[in-house]
C-alpha cells in the first residue's frame, strides 16, 4: 500500500486528536453564545444611547 502525502482523516482519526461531537457542539455552543452576548450588549448600548439622546 502506497500512502498519499494527503490521507483523509476518518472520523476514528478525530477521536484520538481529541475532536469529538460532544468538543464540537460545545465550541458551536461558545460560539454561538458569544456572537448573541455582543449582539446584546450592542443593542442595549444602542437603546441607552437613544434615549441618552431624547434627554
Amino acid at each position: 500500500m502506497n500512502a498519499s502525502a494527503v490521507d483523509p482523516f476518518t472520523p476514528a482519526d478525530w477521536v484520538l486528536i481529541g475532536i469529538d461531537p460532544q468538543t464540537i457542539a460545545l465550541v458551536f455552543a461558545w460560539g454561538f453564545a458569544s456572537v448573541v452576548s455582543f449582539w446584546a450588549m450592542g443593542y442595549v448600548i444602542g437603546v441607552a444611547i437613544q434615549l441618552i439622546r431624547k434627554l
